[in-house]
């Protein structure tokens, strides 16, 4: 009926004492129920069931693959997510938001070159690409290219993404982390209306060293009252006197020194543990 059967065919040669056929032995074994049911297993481990693309784990052994394969080929790892997909779902639903996703898909696999380059959807409303570049201007035109093709889409509000970049300089670290530094520079402007890119770069990586001492050590810290209140007084210009203080923080390091609040305060409003400092 034009359909296509898949069967295993087995021949053996019966041979003389001189090694001459005198017969052949073959059967025929209908295995296409098998060999589909092992295809459909191999692409629910391997492809995401809404979108098409690549899972997760099988992006980070291809773009593995790719980097091996392709050792003179310079490559840039892109992540990237949709601005305010929460609001999306809450307010348009679930169906309006799966359907934007899929439009994501089909916009990144008509945007990358499929000889040389890898995309998966990470997870919720994650994607990730593995691209080749010649200049590092062609990785932001990638960027440039899905951010306005999404803008297009038809919604009551322009749906937009955000991205950040890695520029793959060291083939030997594990995709997965090319992944979470190119994840970390998206954090960077996430939301922003004034670019949607960034590059992961050795700022970048020495702030999330910094933040990540600071969270290591802010428990302690704080049981050892290392967190002192300082109070600038308010003062009532007509007769000078004090009305009032403005409350301050400063981090009276063991090591370090006074650690002024900028470094520390924005990263504990983030994670929340402003709350206990501040009682």
């Amino acid at each position: 009926k034009g359909a296509y059967l898949w069967f295993k065919i087995c021949v053996t040669a019966v041979r003389d004492e001189n090694d001459e056929i005198v017969r052949m032995v073959g059967t025929i074994n209908n295995v296409d129920e098998v060999v589909k049911s092992e295809e459909a297993l191999r692409y629910r481990a391997e492809f995401d069931p809404l979108t098409g693309l690549y899972n997760r784990q099988a992006f980070l052994n291809y773009a593995a693959y790719l980097l091996e394969k392709n050792p003179n080929v310079r490559y840039g790892v892109v992540v990237l997510d949709v601005n305010r997909f929460k609001f999306i779902n809450d307010v348009y639903g679930y169906e309006e938001g799966n359907a934007l996703l899929r439009y994501i898909a089909a916009v990144i696999r008509t945007s990358v070159r499929k000889e040389t380059d890898g995309y998966c959807r990470m997870y919720g409303d994650e994607f990730a690409i593995l691209a080749a570049y010649e200049d590092k201007d062609d990785l932001t035109a990638l960027c440039g290219v899905i951010a306005k093709r999404v803008a297009e889409y038809a919604l009551g509000y322009q749906a937009a993404v955000s991205s950040g970049i890695y520029v793959v300089e060291d083939r030997s670290a594990p995709v997965s982390a090319m992944c979470d530094w190119a994840a970390l520079a998206q954090k960077t402007v996430k939301g922003s209306t004034l670019q949607n890119w960034a590059f992961y770069d050795k700022a970048l990586r020495l702030r999330q060293l910094e933040e990540q001492e600071i969270v290591s050590q802010m428990e302690k810290a704080l049981a050892a009252g290392q967190f002192q209140l300082y109070l600038q007084p308010k003062h009532h210009m007509p007769d000078g006197k004090i009305v009032g203080a403005e409350a301050l923080v400063r981090w009276l390091h063991p090591e370090k020194g006074i650690i002024l609040p900028g470094r520390f305060v924005p990263l504990f409003e983030r994670n929340g543990f402003i709350i206990k400092m501040d009682e």
